[in-house]
């Protein structure tokens, strides 16, 4: 594919098992687009460690680390949004970092539902999405 360059955005991710006790596999994304996918056999093993490489002076990384899922020893818990609806991080490319119910969302399409396959997040998986990122961010600060 094509060379990165200054500005690009360049990001990595692993999509677990429903379980959570193994890598399906490792994607890379430029600029918000999926640019590789690879299917992982048994070559990796949780736990993993990020690690970053900068090449030139000057160039500055942003590291974010989306909340686990509850699949990921949270087994007792379970969590809902503002409308008493369970939510579950998406599993689509992509999609992995947001937080969908499944609902009738009201928005996009009649028949569309809260969802990365048939439509955005509901007003109420909006909420609760920026009431993650929000504590997440709260917590790398001290």
């Amino acid at each position: 594919g094509e060379k990165c360059g200054q500005g690009d955005v360049v990001g990595c991710g692993v999509e677990l098992s429903e379980r959570g006790d193994s890598i399906v596999s490792v994607y890379w994304t430029r600029n918000g687009e999926l640019v590789g996918r690879e299917l992982c056999v048994s070559s990796l093993q949780l736990p993993l460690y990020a690690s970053v490489a900068l090449h030139s002076h000057g160039e500055r990384v942003l590291i974010f680390e989306a909340p686990p899922p509850p699949s990921l020893g949270r087994d007792a818990v379970e969590f809902v949004n503002s409308s008493g609806h369970p939510v579950k991080l998406g599993t689509d490319r992509g999609f992995t970092h947001l937080y969908y119910c499944g609902q009738r969302a009201g928005v996009g399409r009649p028949d569309a539902t809260c969802g990365p396959n048939s439509g955005p997040q509901c007003p109420s998986c909006e909420m609760f999405q920026e009431y993650v990122v929000s504590r997440a961010t709260s917590s790398d600060t001290g």
